[in-house]
């Protein structure tokens, strides 16, 4: 999205149940780390490889190759051997565990705490400082937060010696703990067993930026320099999904995979990262479009139009006839019900009976929803009850389209737009029958915009209603428009457009996805 900052590339989790250890940037907290000789001598037999990926933590033995994974079994490391060593072929999958996508299965709430015994010997070591390593790690997890639908939960109430997977799981989903390694973190894939649900610090701390990484294998992502196009490439296993093109400047790649070395740099996922994180988790709430399309609601990126299903994909909007935002919530009208939708999972209140049959516009004022409806301008008195009173008198049957722009309503009825005073539904017919057919209107920039026929319309006076068409696209048929950030969204011709309010030049986000009659809103 546009507000957002740059992300890498991102690539699905493993079928195996993995762990990723990765090295920091020079004179990065945790620098100072070599790759694995298991990943770069060839050829070796399995038993040379066992041997060299050993690696002794608390749990026992695992096995750490590619300077960055971790095996919690000698099965494991042998089928990932087997497959590194007689792959002739690249494919692109997408990794499941028992028939599932491996990835966090509650994204929007990633518990976590910190173990104990930070800052102090622990018998064959002496941990790094809690405090260094907890703002490190709370920046990153914000990092990856800006970008995706995903949110860590920090369980505070656990941290110290309740903090542990050496027993039952107390309700979290990873630990962060240290080992006794001057250079390597490790961070466990969702479907690492719960033994290992941890990211590992070394004794040399961790910065933002191996932690902003670490936190990627949290999410289940992989190794940017695994994909088909990477320059160098150091190819891991064949399971893995090419969620995007090859990102060089990605969080999850290394600087060079066949030099010793660290991460990428970077302060936040890349662009590429985040529509990988998008196509995976969704996008954010806010920045976002809201779209009632077909049977759903969908959650759209504004940056690169990737779409997810804003919470159940099983409830059914089929036929919602207009949507708005009002504070934090969405309101649309579908099955002649007006609904308020959380943004967040999706979950909705049906406000009052079904006072909205038929065709609806809607639009936000004044902290107030207004809705035309049968031959009605009314407003939405409580948003609680959906209790609703008439505004005014006046026949608004047929309207087309309505939104708010400073302080008056702007109705397109019966061929004409209406500057309409929202307090007691008195209004002006600016101009002549310009308006026939189907219409969008939106405001951005101070400017009113409509498409109707096949042009996009700035009003240039609101006094006289005079307008003038901007750009010289084609945008027949366009089922709804918005705004945010300071671009026009227009869905025509079954897609996604972001339009210049200026010039009318577009860009389409993503395909066809968009067919038939849609209703859109937008969550700054």
């Amino acid at each position: 999205m546009s507000s957002k900052r740059k992300f890498v590339r991102a690539i699905l989790l493993p079928l195996l149940p993995l762990l990723a250890a990765c090295s920091a940037d020079p004179g990065e907290p945790g620098s100072g780390w070599t790759e694995s000789s298991a990943g770069q001598t060839a050829p070796l037999t399995f038993e040379e490889y066992r041997e060299l990926a050993r690696t002794h933590v608390d749990s026992g033995d695992l096995f750490l190759v590619e300077g960055d994974m971790l095996f919690e079994t000698e099965a494991a490391l042998r089928s990932y051997f087997d497959e590194r060593n007689s792959a002739t072929t690249e494919k692109s999958i997408i990794n499941k565990v028992g028939g599932v996508a491996d990835l966090r299965p509650n994204p929007t709430n990633i518990r976590f705490c910190f173990a104990a015994g930070w800052g102090v010997n622990n018998g064959t070591y002496t941990a790094p400082a809690l405090a260094g390593v907890k703002a490190s790690i709370l920046s990153a997890m914000t990092a990856w937060e800006v970008v995706a639908n995903v949110k860590f939960t920090y369980r505070s109430d656990l941290d110290g010696a309740a903090c542990t997977n050496s027993g039952a799981n107390p309700g979290l989903d990873f630990v962060v703990d240290h080992w006794n390694n001057s250079g390597t973190a490790t961070g466990a894939f969702p479907s690492t067993s719960w033994a290992n649900q941890k990211l590992r610090v070394p004794t040399g701390g961790i910065g933002h930026q191996l932690a902003l990484h670490e936190l990627g294998h949290i999410l289940g992502f992989r190794h940017e320099h695994t994909h088909s196009g990477a320059s160098p490439r150091c190819f891991e296993d064949n399971n893995t999904i090419e969620l995007t093109a090859f990102d060089t400047a990605s969080v999850m790649k290394y600087n060079n995979c066949t030099l010793s070395g660290g991460i990428n740099g970077g302060n936040a996922p890349s662009a590429l990262d985040a529509t990988g994180a998008h196509k995976t988790y969704g996008p954010t709430v806010d920045n976002s479009l809201y779209i009632w399309q077909d049977a759903g609601l969908w959650r759209t990126d504004n940056d690169d139009g990737v779409y997810k299903h804003a919470g159940d994909p099983a409830v059914d909007w089929t036929g919602a006839t207009s949507a708005a935002r009002l504070s934090t919530r969405l309101y649309v009208i579908q099955a002649d019900h007006l609904h308020k939708v959380n943004p967040n999972d999706g979950t909705y209140t049906v406000l009052g009976g079904p006072a909205w049959p038929g065709p609806t516009t809607m639009a936000v004022i004044n902290s107030t929803i207004y809705i035309t409806q049968d031959a009605g301008l009314w407003k939405i008195t409580n948003t609680n009850t959906g209790a609703f009173a008439q505004v005014g008198s006046a026949d608004w049957t047929g309207a087309t389209s309505m939104t708010a722009h400073g302080s008056s309503l702007y109705i397109i009825q019966a061929d004409h737009l209406h500057q309409v005073n929202p307090a007691d539904g008195t209004y002006t017919v600016l101009g002549g029958a310009a308006w026939p057919g189907i219409t969008t209107m939106a405001s951005v920039g101070g400017n009113l915009y409509v498409t109707q026929d096949d042009g996009l319309w700035r009003i240039t006076n609101l006094t006289t209603g005079a307008y003038t068409r901007v750009g010289t696209a084609d945008w027949s048929g366009a089922t709804s428009m918005t705004a945010l950030d300071s671009k026009l969204y227009i869905i025509q011709a079954d897609h996604l457009h972001r339009a210049e309010p200026s010039t009318g030049a577009f860009t389409v986000l993503g395909g066809a996805a968009w067919p038939g009659f849609t209703a859109m809103t937008a969550m700054p």
